[in-house]
C-alpha cells in the first residue's frame, strides 16, 4: 500500500496480492472469469420444445411427429444430476399422447416441461350404397356411411345420381375428417328403363322353326310410366335396346342369336326381329328364352331390362320359345 498526500487530500489505491503474497496490477482476464463466473451462477432455465411434423386441420397432425427438447441456455443439458428429456417420435394415432421432459439442475433447480399431441394420419372409412334398380327420371341420391376412429368425420358426399339416360354412369363420394384425411370411393350403377309388356304378335310360348325369324314386340317404362316417344326414339336410334335368344330365362351366357330393336311409332312399341339358329334335331334343347336387354350410349355392357311388377324370382321380361 502507497500512501499519498497532496495538500489537504488523501488517496488509496488497492493492489491485488499475487499467490505468495506479492503485490501486482488486476488484468483483463481476471475480469472475463468473473464475468463467466457470474452467468453460470444465474442462467435463464427455461425448457423449450420443438415439435415437427404435417400439420393438418384443427390442430390434428398427420404424419409421424418427433418432440425434441433444447434450454434457452445450453449450460443447462451439461448440468443435468436427475431426469430425462428424451427425443420422442410419435408414429400412431392418438386423440392426445402427452410428451413431458423433467430434470433437475446441479443448481438444485427442477425443471418440467410438457407438450401434448393430437395425431390422425388415418383416412375415414367410406361406404357407398345406392338403391337398386334406378329407373329412368328417377330422383334418387347416393347412400353414404363415413365414419372415423379418432378426429371424427367433418364432411361426407357424393356426386348427384344422374337418371336422365339409360345405362351406366359413374360418380364419387368423398368423405373428410377432422384432421383433413380425405377418402374416396367410386360407384358404378345402371339406370334402366324396366320392362312394360310383350305385345302381338307374340304373347306366349311360341313355337318357332329352326333358322327363322321371330317378330317381337314389347313396351318399356320410365318412373312416370309409359316411356315417352322421345325417350324411346332416342333408345332405338342409339342401338341401346336388343332381344337375345339364351338357354336361360335371365338371358345370361352366350346369346344364339340377337337382334337391336327399333321403335314402332304407329304401334308404339319397340319391334324386333332375331333369326333363330339352324340346327339338327339332336342340338336342340327346348326351351329357349327370348329376353329384352339394355345398355347404354356406345358401351357394350348389356343386361337384361327388369321387371318390376313381376312375381319374385320370376324374371317376367323373357318368352319361352319351342324351336323345332
Amino acid at each position: 500500500m502507497r500512501l499519498m498526500a497532496v495538500g489537504m487530500s488523501v488517496g488509496f489505491s488497492l493492489i491485488g496480492l499475487g499467490a505468495v503474497g506479492t503485490a501486482h496490477a488486476a488484468t483483463p482476464a481476471d475480469a472475463a472469469v468473473q464475468e463467466t463466473t457470474t452467468a453460470v451462477e444465474g442462467p435463464v432455465q427455461e425448457i423449450v420444445s420443438t415439435v415437427t411434423g404435417t400439420m393438418g386441420n384443427n390442430g390434428w397432425y398427420t404424419s409421424d411427429v418427433t418432440v425434441a427438447w433444447s434450454f434457452t441456455d445450453p449450460k443447462v443439458a451439461a448440468n443435468v444430476v436427475e431426469g430425462t428429456c428424451e427425443n420422442r417420435t410419435l408414429s400412431y394415432d392418438t386423440i392426445g399422447e402427452t410428451f413431458t421432459c423433467v430434470l433437475t439442475t446441479s443448481w438444485g433447480v427442477a425443471l418440467s416441461k410438457s407438450v401434448t399431441i393430437r395425431r390422425d394420419a388415418t383416412a375415414p372409412v367410406l361406404a357407398v350404397g345406392r338403391p337398386d334398380p334406378i329407373v329412368l327420371h328417377d330422383s334418387v341420391t347416393a347412400d353414404t356411411s363415413a365414419s372415423d376412429a379418432t378426429s371424427g368425420v367433418d364432411t361426407a358426399g357424393c356426386d348427384p345420381v344422374l337418371t336422365s339416360t339409360v345405362g351406366y354412369s359413374t360418380l364419387t363420394c368423398t368423405a373428410v375428417d377432422l384432421a383433413g384425411n380425405q377418402a374416396s370411393a367410386g360407384m358404378r350403377y345402371p339406370v334402366v328403363a324396366p320392362f312394360g309388356s310383350f305385345t302381338a304378335p307374340l304373347l306366349s310360348t311360341a313355337a318357332v322353326r329352326s333358322g327363322s325369324q321371330i317378330r317381337v314386340m314389347f313396351t318399356l317404362r320410365d318412373v312416370n310410366g309409359s316411356l315417352s316417344q322421345a325417350d324411346a326414339q332416342t333408345l332405338a336410334s342409339n342401338g341401346q335396346v336388343r332381344v337375345v335368344l339364351t338357354a336361360t330365362a335371365d338371358g345370361s351366357g352366350e346369346p344364339l342369336a340377337s337382334a337391336l330393336c327399333k321403335w314402332d311409332k304407329r304401334a308404339s312399341a319397340f319391334a324386333c326381329a332375331p333369326r333363330t339358329p339352324k340346327l339338327d334335331a339332336a342340338s336342340i334343347t327346348n326351351p329357349y328364352f327370348i329376353t329384352v336387354q339394355e345398355t347404354g350410349p356406345g358401351q357394350d355392357d348389356w343386361f337384361a331390362a327388369p321387371n318390376l311388377d313381376g312375381a319374385a324370382g320370376e324374371p317376367g321380361n323373357s318368352l319361352p320359345v319351342e324351336l323345332r
